[in-house]
């Protein structure tokens, strides 16, 4: 089956189930774990499809870059515990839809501890009722007290007061020192008015998360991970910010988190290059 273009996409239950199959070897491959491995990670790539037919629409190349693209940064496109997803986006240009891998905050944290190289990692949000206290410098303090228990939405982003990282670096598998991250309200805006949707898509609809994967982008940049670990989210980072943002040359741009587990996923309009 082919698009106007004469590109070739998924098209059919059979045809995807035929592909995977051919492409088999391959991704064992690249995941490394075996062929047992790759049969479990193809089977979550079908439920993947099954669970959100417009992938079908999806160029044939594009689908298997997308797939081998998560089976080399091992994290699983199941959509689930924000690891990470498959996405359509469809192009302006050529009207083809164009599958992508786009990976969660949670697999990005999943790469980093990979490297043996941080520890016991944790971000969070701050809302103007809790018990907050940030000094800065050579002997600094970081005080929060969470009051607000409810999510973060974009209406009421006026609230959000700042956003913060913390973890321990690790070298020769002791902890050497605790490391931090504080981005205040300002920051974070600035973060999400660089994106190409920033007041539409998963910027309206998954404020939070958004905001949570731009503190742990921005961290990442100050870990001292492997050149293989740094590979890896430089990939994922190039995707991301191919079809959802803008490269910042001070901190990072955040990259938009597409819809969980059971909405339907979306399409986005490629910009013209």
């Amino acid at each position: 089956m082919a698009t106007s273009h004469s590109l070739a996409v998924i098209g059919t239950d059979q045809n995807l189930g035929a592909l995977l199959k051919t492409w088999k070897p391959r991704l064992a491959q690249i995941y490394g774990e075996g062929d047992e491995a790759a049969g479990r990670f193809l089977a979550i790539v079908d439920a993947c499809v099954r669970r959100n037919p417009d992938l079908k629409n999806c160029t044939v190349d594009s689908f298997r870059t997308a797939i081998e693209n998560a089976a080399a940064m091992k994290l699983l496109p199941t959509g689930l515990m924000n690891l990470g997803w498959i996405i359509p986006f469809k192009d302006n240009r050529s009207g083809n839809v164009e599958a992508t891998f786009i990976a969660g905050y949670r697999g990005l944290l999943d790469i980093c501890y990979r490297s043996g190289r941080i520890a016991g990692y944790h971000v969070a949000l701050v809302h103007k009722d809790d018990g907050w206290r940030y000094v800065a410098g050579l002997n600094p303090v970081l005080e929060h007290e969470p009051r607000f228990d409810d999510t973060f939405e974009f209406g009421k982003r006026e609230d959000l007061v700042a956003g913060y990282a913390v973890w321990w670096d690790v070298i020769g598998g002791q902890k050497v020192a605790q490391r931090h991250l504080v981005l205040n309200h300002g920051q974070l805006e600035r973060l999400r008015l660089k994106s190409k949707r920033p007041d539409s898509g998963p910027w309206k609809t998954d404020y939070e998360p958004m905001a949570l994967k731009s503190i742990v982008r921005a961290s990442t940049k100050l870990m001292p991970l492997t050149p293989a670990e740094d590979a890896l989210l430089a990939q994922a980072y190039e995707s991301e910010d191919r079809h959802l943002g803008l490269p910042d040359q001070v901190i990072d741009v955040p990259s938009e988190v597409v819809p969980e587990a059971g909405r339907t996923a979306m399409f986005e309009e490629a910009e013209d290059a």
